[in-house]
């Protein structure tokens, strides 16, 4: 069985506010697998149920260059703080695996995303004795 791993759990309240947690289960919509395109550009995946791809689509081509590959939606990587906005925008429930988190806030100016990082930290990874695949959260 794959290990799971946090993911930062983003939702729009009754009030308009948005709040977050840490939790390994995935929301409406999951960001993962950070990655390099064909081109060479970031990139990231977006897994979502088929009947949300009027939203995704509806997400501007021109800044995240949404395509899908045959198995999950990609995305610019740069992109990442505004596609997460115009998804709570539309009442979704939104996860982002923390690793790749991790290397967003690292290399992107993103002050919606990290105006959401909860006050605690991740919850801890076991170690399973492989540091092939570990997550990397000590960024929070």
């Amino acid at each position: 069985m794959p290990q799971e791993y946090p993911s930062l759990w983003l939702e729009t309240d009754d009030q308009g506010g948005v709040t977050s947690q840490w939790r390994t289960s995935p929301g409406d919509l999951h960001f993962h697998d950070y990655a390099f395109d064909d081109y060479n550009t970031e990139v990231i995946m977006l897994e979502a149920d088929y009947d949300r791809r009027t939203d995704i689509k509806a997400l501007d081509w021109e800044e995240t260059h949404r395509k899908w590959t045959g198995e999950a939606w990609q995305l610019d990587f740069a992109a990442l703080d505004t596609a997460v906005q115009h998804f709570l925008d539309r009442g979704y429930t939104v996860t982002i695996a923390g690793s790749d988190l991790s290397i967003y806030l690292s290399d992107y100016d993103a002050p919606f995303l990290e105006g959401q990082l909860p006050d605690e930290p991740p919850p801890d990874v076991e170690d399973d004795g492989d540091d092939d695949g570990q997550t990397d959260l000590s960024a929070f």
